[in-house]
């Protein structure tokens, strides 16, 4: 598929500015999948490698759909557990405020956020019920832009953004992001 998309446009892998790939969070094997994929291409091409949150993509999707600049986005994980994060529109990329986070649906992950400001809630999570206002003093609209999933195109756009910026980094640091992992995180 690679090859056919390559020919399609008429380039070479070598040509290519960098390759994105989602990081996480998601599935472990499919995580893992990706960043072989990409770090195998990127080593023989001699090109970076630019790993993006699928809560980042999501948070820019909802954004270009919905208008809102805050946004909470809640992703249902295995075990009723979430990811979440919340971000903030800044130009024309999103920025992580705090950290993701991993763990169970009561969790109060957004604790950190401003209570003040109106935040678009966006991801699965949210809409079927898994998650509420757990804090109370947020001013949440859960209307949750239909179909926010992560997609390439808009993978493709934070990309070209960030690679600009300098973000781009070699094939070797293309990790997968495991939140358990990072949050020491214990069952």
């Amino acid at each position: 598929m690679i090859s056919s998309l390559l020919e399609e446009q008429g380039l070479r892998i070598s040509e290519l500015d960098a390759i994105a790939i989602v990081n996480g969070p998601g599935s472990f094997t499919g995580l893992r999948i990706g960043a072989g994929v990409a770090q195998g291409l990127a080593f023989g091409a001699d090109i970076p490698i630019l790993g993006i949150s699928s809560l980042a993509v999501m948070a820019m999707k909802a954004h270009r759909q919905a208008g809102y600049s805050n946004l909470l986005i809640c992703l249902a994980a295995r075990d009723h557990e979430i990811y979440s994060g919340a971000y903030r529109v800044e130009k024309d990329d999103v920025a992580l405020l705090g950290h993701e986070q991993v763990g169970p649906a009561d969790l109060n992950c957004f604790a950190h956020v401003d209570p003040d400001i109106e935040w678009y809630a966006v991801g699965d999570a949210w809409r079927d019920g898994a998650l509420s206002n757990s804090s109370g003093a947020l001013r949440v609209i859960v209307d949750g832009a239909e179909n926010c999933f992560p997609d390439a195109m808009t993978l493709s756009e934070l990309a070209q953004i960030r690679v600009k910026n300098g973000l781009a980094r070699s094939a070797q640091q293309a990790l997968p992001v495991y939140l358990k992992e990072q949050m020491n995180y214990r069952d």
